[in-house]
């Protein structure tokens, strides 16, 4: 059973996301950018037991943080998603998922990430995307739980449409690379770590 909270009791976003992703089949493509890595842990779940497709996930690298040198607290926060995702690389290694799904960073020099979406690709053709979700969501627990959303699904065979569909998120993988091996090197202050266990679902 999934639960999930939500303003004004509406849940239809959120189990509408965690049913595609847990309707990508084997031999399909999905790809997911959000610009703050906190999915819900019913999201990851989805991910790593019930999705078959081959999955990426470009999120920011903390030097394309917004929170990137702030003062106080809130200058945690991009270690404080580093500890998220690791926590997330942790769940795929144990479920034997890392070679299915793969972790990227967004860092360009002098900009910050703040990409959201999602590309679905069917496995009777990979080469381009037939479904697309637009809106505001981070899939993330604020997201999820804490703010009202609103997303479009939108699904096409127009070629030119799918062509510019993927040209987007390919323009992000330009400036994107493999996460997984910074994730568990990358040091994350002791008090972030108190932070991320006691507030995570606020983020």
């Amino acid at each position: 059973r999934v639960l999930f909270r939500s303003q004004l009791n509406i849940h239809h976003d959120s189990l509408v996301t965690r049913r595609i992703l847990a309707s990508a089949g084997k031999g399909s493509v999905l790809n997911i950018a959000t610009g703050y890595f906190n999915l819900t842990q019913t999201y990851m779940d989805t991910l790593v037991n019930e999705c078959e497709a081959e999955c990426s996930i470009v999120m920011a690298h903390p030097n394309a943080n917004g929170f990137k040198g702030s003062k106080g607290p809130a200058g945690g926060i991009p270690d404080a998603y580093t500890l998220i995702a690791r926590k997330f690389y942790e769940q795929m290694q144990k479920t034997n998922q890392d070679d299915r799904i793969s972790l990227l960073e967004y860092e360009r020099n002098n900009w910050t990430y703040h990409a959201k979406g999602l590309w679905y690709h069917q496995s009777s053709d990979k080469s381009l995307p037939c479904m697309t979700v637009i809106g505001s969501s981070n899939y993330g627990e604020r997201s999820v739980n804490r703010d009202l959303e609103s997303q479009v699904c939108l699904v096409t065979t127009n070629r030119a449409l799918q062509t510019s569909l993927k040209a987007e998120y390919d323009h992000l993988l330009q400036y994107a690379s493999t996460a997984e091996s910074q994730l568990v090197s990358r040091l994350v202050p002791n008090w972030v770590k108190t932070v991320v266990f006691l507030f995570k679902k606020f983020f």
